[in-house]
């Protein structure tokens, strides 16, 4: 019955799923960039008690660190994202990954606050560059299997941000921030991977969607953007401080902070993989608030447990924050139908930034009334973002 693979490329033999063995060459090109570039934003935050130590820094200091990738990355990537020619669109793909990778490895040399900084604005714009038109390849190599490859695709990226505590945690723990010097191997193989994929990275220009007054997108988008806000300053003051609070505050291991991190992410991972399950029987703002609300008596209370009890709990409260995510990520699109790019800008791009800056704020309480405040204060800030979600659109 279906002929999906001949649509994407006629003639070519096609694999599991019916898409193509060049279409699949494709985003498995492009699923490695995403690994690469989102493993890096994985890595920053295990670095952060290494810096705390070698450049003195105080909690909102480190905290900012975290903030400035959030914000910049935020920024940037609306920008790389409107580029209409083809040779910079192409470039965005063979420098991103590049860049990430560079810029997160300059920390191991950075010998001021400045500096590092600077490091981590190249790093965070590089994986900037590289998303937009990356994930338009993406969607364009599968056809009419868009969903599918997309989907590999995202899940490329989200077991590579996952996967930069399991890999650096002990590697930093080793040999300390030298370790980062690693990331230059995959930064200078991935330009060498898409030179040998066939087909080239280029595809047609995205097409523009509807013009939406700028009052109306206040309108639509206004509460979902802040739910979203208050939810990523959850899960953002978590990735700056939970590294801080195992090796610093509890003065463990950096491999422990490591592993932590990895229980939390591999929970958001999980959670985002069962949402497309749970949605068509539980509902979308069911989903929403119930993830909210579970994630708060969670964060609240693994403070005061050890071990795999502690893990055990980020890793429910990490499923909990991914659900309200993914439910306001696929709402905007249904507020804004006539510009589904804009919309998932505001709450992927804008909402997300706004959260990232609260972790600098965080930072700020860890200093003043000690890191175990700070963390429960992010543990109650979901409570917000679940009050505010009961003014979003009736019939979510």
């Amino acid at each position: 019955m279906s002929n999906a693979s001949t649509q994407v490329s006629p003639g070519a033999p096609t694999v599991v799923g019916g898409l193509s063995t060049h279409a699949m060459k494709t985003v498995a090109v492009l699923g490695s960039g995403h690994f690469i570039v989102d493993l890096c934003q994985g890595v920053l935050p295990l670095t952060l008690p290494f810096l705390l130590t070698r450049l003195r820094l105080d909690y909102m200091q480190a905290s900012l660190v975290v903030s400035t990738a959030y914000v910049t990355s935020s920024i940037t990537q609306p920008a790389f994202g409107l580029l209409r020619w083809p040779w910079g669109r192409r470039a965005t793909l063979w420098l991103g990954v590049p860049l990430a990778c560079a810029g997160l490895a300059a920390i191991m040399v950075a010998d001021s606050y400045a500096a590092l900084l600077v490091a981590v604005v190249v790093s965070s714009a590089g994986t900037a560059m590289f998303h937009p038109e990356a994930v338009s390849q993406a969607h364009l190599a599968g056809g009419t299997q868009g969903a599918k490859s997309m989907s590999f695709f995202v899940m490329c990226g989200s077991i590579g941000f996952t996967s930069g505590a399991m890999i650096f945690g002990p590697l930093l723990a080793a040999y300390g921030l030298g370790s980062l010097g690693w990331l230059l191997v995959p930064g200078l193989l991935f330009p060498w991977l898409l030179r040998m994929r066939s087909g080239g990275a280029a595809g047609p220009r995205v097409q523009v969607a509807s013009r939406v007054a700028a009052g109306e997108i206040a309108r639509r988008m206004g509460i979902p953007v802040a739910v979203a806000a208050l939810r990523q300053c959850a899960m953002a003051g978590l990735i700056a401080l939970l590294p801080l609070y195992f090796t610093v505050h509890l003065r463990q291991p950096a491999q422990v902070g490591g592993w932590m991190m990895f229980a939390l992410q591999l929970g958001s991972n999980l959670g985002m993989f069962a949402y497309g399950f749970m949605e068509p029987r539980f509902g979308r703002g069911t989903l929403l608030r119930v993830g909210l609300l579970v994630s708060v008596p969670l964060l609240l209370v693994f403070p005061y447990t050890t071990g795999m009890v502690t893990a055990g709990l980020l890793l429910l409260a990490g499923i909990g924050l991914a659900l309200p995510m993914m439910a306001i990520a696929l709402l905007g699109q249904v507020v804004m139908p006539e510009n589904r790019a804009l919309a998932a800008s505001l709450i992927l791009g804008l909402g997300i930034g706004l959260g990232g800056i609260t972790s600098g704020l965080l930072g700020r309480v860890a200093d003043h009334w000690g890191i175990v405040v700070a963390l429960q204060l992010a543990g109650l800030l979901p409570l917000g973002s679940a009050a505010l979600s009961l003014r979003l659109p009736k019939g979510l």
